[in-house]
């Protein structure tokens, strides 16, 4: 339906939102997964009758489309917007080291974001947990598990860079 996944799992309405600012649509679908785009041909396949919106599980392919040009996500209470967006500074998170990671037994188990995330962005999306990794092409990782350095640590980090390096994380405090 649209091809940059924003998060993988575990995504509210809210957060697809948030997430997907600048877009025209996001759709969420499966277990919380939240795609963003532009195109309008996400009905191609057919309306469904068998969306839990605001479920954990949306359900197995079925999706629920938002319009932000015209449609405000359900909420289920008031929520207060700041006055000024938070922004991650250098003096908001501590990087902690480079490390090894393994794809059968992942440091931190909530992926925030597939691709393409920066250090900032990863630490916006990890809001409310103790750690972040910044792992390959972007991934982003949340956590509060103080074994990350469980598989050892690695020389191989290109923190700053846009592909950190495969199987190895920068991790965040």
């Amino acid at each position: 339906m649209f091809s940059y996944e924003a998060q993988s799992r575990d995504a509210s309405t809210e957060k697809c939102a948030k997430l997907c600012e600048g877009y025209r649509y996001f759709p969420r679908q499966f277990k919380g997964q939240c795609f963003c785009g532009d195109q309008d041909d996400y009905g191609r396949h057919g309306s469904s009758g068998r969306c839990n919106c605001e479920g954990s599980n949306v359900g197995k392919y079925v999706a629920c489309v938002y319009d932000t040009s015209s449609v405000t996500p359900p909420v289920k209470a008031p929520v207060a917007v700041p006055t000024t967006a938070p922004v991650a500074t250098p003096s908001s998170y501590t990087y902690a080291g480079c490390y090894k990671d393994k794809k059968g037994s992942r440091m931190f188990s909530s992926e925030a974001q597939s691709r393409d995330a920066s250090t900032e962005k990863c630490a916006k999306l990890c809001e409310g947990y103790r750690y972040f990794a910044r792992q390959f092409k972007g991934q982003c990782f949340c956590g509060d598990q103080d074994d990350y350095g469980r598989h050892g640590s690695s020389g191989r980090c290109n923190c700053e860079g846009s592909n950190v390096g495969k199987y190895v994380a920068c991790v965040y405090d």
